[in-house]
């Protein structure tokens, strides 16, 4: 009886060994391998992927703590399949309202805010895909330099997408705080979608990040640029203040937006003092643009006197500083105020003194028109000899709706 007894205390031993040791051990085990394998890591990139729109692919995930996960040699990818954004390591914390995500390095190139940008504005657009608030810590970013390189900045970039009532918000803040900040809010009312912008940028970022970020394509974009907006949309085009300037960008730049073929290059500083805009059209602005030293053809000028109303300088036809055998002539400086409202275009000489916008040689090669102009004759102007009144191209046909409406004037 007593050894029939111990047999069974061995075995209750034993079956209770294998129920609370051998089996919660093997349970974690199982769960321990199932977190670690590729099939895990495969389905929690696609929900994220289905999350932020853009694929996502990671070499490593684990898991900090519940409902938080750490990504290691993270990858986003556009739509093309090309990397939009490369992360060492990325921190991802859930909660049932909120997801907060922490960055330590943003390697903030132009392909990296469009990634970004198109992710704001879809949480802005889909609030049934995000109903979650979103946080998004970068203690360091990493902008792109002039010379292919990088130029980190002291501070990070504190990202927050939050939603109360009809209203959607993106705030973009330097972090520690300054007063550079981005906030888009966007509202319906009535079925009518209401958009409102205002941003401060006084610290200068790369011209290419900005406009990778709105959606637009960065081809020939450079320089560094700061500025603010005030502005709101509600259906019938942008309406408020701009203004701002772009430092460090070749003038080239500028003859490639209007479609220009002839030569234009420089060093160039463009500052927009204001701009004001009524239901999507510029109803006055004020401008100035600094080019040099570099290079100008000689038919660019012809087309600024016999187009632009601009005049001749005493050496515009370049008997001091003469012209190379491709038309081409040295320039010290081309700079010109621009003033533009319905009554037409102002152009003056911005340069120190003088009635000249462009000099070479110390002599004035271009003056000012005495008189203003139609807008439309500006971007004439860049236009080759046989073009059609105002060119259009692919990188001016949203201008010309943007323009006042000049009254008529007679070709000269």
């Amino acid at each position: 009886m007593f050894v029939e007894r111990s047999e069974s205390r061995v075995k209750s031993a034993r079956t209770a060994f294998v129920l609370f040791c051998i089996v919660p051990c093997a349970a974690l085990a199982a769960w321990a391998a199932h977190w670690r394998s590729a099939s895990h890591l495969d389905a929690a990139t696609a929900a994220w992927a289905k999350e932020i729109g853009l694929a996502v692919r990671c070499e490593r995930i684990d898991h900090v703590r519940p409902g938080c996960v750490r990504l290691s040699n993270c990858e986003i990818r556009a739509d093309d399949g090309s990397a939009a954004a490369g992360f060492d390591v990325v921190e991802i914390e859930t909660t049932p309202r909120e997801v907060r995500i922490r960055i330590p390095v943003l390697a903030a190139t132009p392909e990296a805010c469009a990634a970004v940008g198109r992710m704001a504005r879809n949480w802005l657009v889909e609030p049934e895909r995000h109903p979650r608030a979103w946080l998004v810590d970068v203690a360091r970013v990493r902008w792109p330099d002039e010379n292919g390189g990088n130029r980190d900045v002291a501070s990070g970039v504190r990202v927050e997408c939050v939603a109360v009532g009809s209203e959607r918000a993106v705030r973009i803040r330097r972090e520690p705080a300054t007063s550079d900040e981005v906030r888009i809010v966007r509202s319906v009312d009535g079925g009518r979608g209401r958009v409102a912008v205002e941003a401060r940028v006084d610290d200068p970022v790369p011209a290419a990040c900005v406009v990778a970020a709105i959606g637009q394509s960065v081809d020939g974009v450079a320089g560094w640029c700061s500025g603010s907006i005030n502005a709101e949309w509600a259906g019938g085009g942008w309406t408020g203040e701009v203004a701002g300037s772009c430092d460090r960008f070749d003038a080239a730049t500028i003859a490639r937006f209007f479609g220009s073929p002839m030569r234009f290059e420089g060093p160039a500083r463009l500052d927009l003092a204001s701009a004001t805009l009524s239901a999507g059209r510029i109803v006055r602005a004020n401008a100035t643009i600094d080019v040099g030293p570099g290079v100008i053809s000689q038919e660019l000028l012809e087309r600024f006197v016999q187009v632009a109303q601009c005049r001749a300088g005493e050496d515009y036809l370049g008997r001091e500083a003469g012209l190379s055998s491709l038309g081409v002539r040295q320039m010290d400086r081309f700079a010109c105020s621009l003033a533009i409202d319905a009554s037409g275009a102002r152009i003056g000489a911005a340069g120190a003194g003088g009635r000249g916008i462009v000099t070479a040689g110390g002599r004035t090669v271009l003056e000012a028109p005495s008189e203003p102009v139609a807008i439309e004759r500006i971007p004439w102007a860049f236009a080759p000899r046989d073009a059609r009144p105002l060119p259009a191209t692919a990188a001016t046909a949203w201008l010309t709706p943007l323009l006042p409406t000049s009254p008529p004037t007679e070709r000269r």
